[in-house]
């Protein structure tokens, strides 16, 4: 959900390695959701109905929780880099960053629902869609809920710009007290909701980045060991039913283990890795409407097919969609956003150039 970012050499990381390790796990966090949308829909009863696929990838939404860690990183780690900036800029371009394509896709979802279903919009389906603010009604796409997570973390960070040390112990407290206290109220569920925590493991791994860069000899070890504990603990929390706010910590620690190994990582990523990394907001957005439409397709054009195959045919063609998407969409509004980022930050790198790091290029974040 990260879209591309660069980053100069901090401490003993080179740029090259850092950048396509974050777009390895960018591209298994998008991936991963997708496969769970699709084994979902493969499942359901009304199309294909192959249960085991449904209950194989019924985890996989924990791609989700990868997501979080990965935002809370990119997304304090200029605060640890010392870097100044002006909370109404920070303000101004987290806005941008989130909702031009946010709105495009709900309002394609909005338009195919209103085509196909003749479902009119509600003022519920706005506040929770297209402002994406808290609402009884779900967001259309669903995963659009996480976007309100983000900007609410984005508050939380605002007050860091202005004071360091209050904006960080608040993130801390917010993200603990998020799988502490249970609510029923629509604003109580989005301000404490368990998987907030995730941020706060990405926190945990920029501050531990920039003051205890990891070797690079230890990354590969540490990035499998939080790789597979993660996935070990996805499935077991499916399986066994354990409660979101037990499960949440305990992928954000797996999670952050995995994102503290990457950030050294030696290996240089499949370029199909690093495309889908890149890619990986706008797959995450789209990707719903394409396993609808396909599996509808599959379901009265092939309706004996192996549910693997139809998984993989979902899979494929929702993530290629989504690439597309990217070309056509997201990437032409965020090189319009950088340049008009470069813009206004020119007077203000005159002012500051004394106080900042020289070496290091910080990363755009989304998540």
């Amino acid at each position: 959900m990260l879209p591309a970012s660069r980053i100069g050499p901090v401490g003993n990381q080179a740029s090259g390695p850092f950048l396509e390790g974050v777009h390895g796990l960018r591209a298994i966090a998008a991936l991963s959701v997708v496969v769970y949308h699709a084994g979902g829909a493969i499942g359901a009863e009304k199309y294909q109905n192959i249960a085991g696929i449904g209950k194989a990838t019924s985890w996989m939404d924990a791609g989700v929780d990868l997501f979080f860690v990965i935002s809370g990183f990119v997304i304090t780690l200029p605060l640890f880099l010392g870097r100044q900036e002006q909370l109404s800029t920070y303000v101004f371009h987290r806005i941008l960053r989130i909702y031009p394509v946010a709105l495009l896709t709900a309002a394609i979802f909005a338009f195919f629902n209103g085509m196909i279903y003749h479902r009119s919009l509600s003022f519920d389906n706005i506040l929770s869609s297209f402002l994406l603010l808290p609402s009884d009604t779900e967001p259309v796409p669903i995963v659009l809920w996480t976007l309100k997570q983000e900007l609410l973390f984005y508050g939380f960070v605002g007050i860091a710009f202005l004071n360091k040390r209050l904006g960080l112990i608040l993130i801390a407290t917010w993200a603990v007290a998020s799988v502490a206290i249970v609510t029923d109220t629509v604003v109580g569920r989005w301000f404490f909701h368990p998987r907030n925590i995730g941020f706060l493991f990405g926190m945990i791994v920029a501050y531990t980045y920039v003051t205890r860069p990891l070797t690079s000899r230890l990354s590969v070890p540490m990035a499998l060991l939080g790789l597979i504990l993660f996935v070990t603990s996805a499935s077991w929390g499916k399986y066994s039913g354990a409660s979101r706010e037990l499960l949440s910590p305990i992928l954000g620690i797996c999670g952050m283990l995995t994102l503290y190994g990457v950030t050294a990582f030696p290996l240089r990523m499949p370029a199909i890795v690093l495309a889908v990394g890149t890619a990986s907001y706008s797959i995450y957005l789209i990707h719903f409407l394409f396993i609808s439409a396909g599996n509808k397709v599959l379901t009265q054009m092939l309706p004996g097919l192996p549910g693997i195959v139809a998984l993989l045919i979902l899979v494929g063609t929702a993530s290629l969609a989504g690439y597309l998407y990217f070309l056509v969409a997201e990437r032409p509004i965020e090189r319009w956003r950088r340049a008009l980022r470069g813009r206004t930050r020119s007077s203000s790198d005159a002012e500051h150039s004394q106080q900042l790091p020289q070496t290091v290029i910080l990363p755009e974040g989304k998540s």
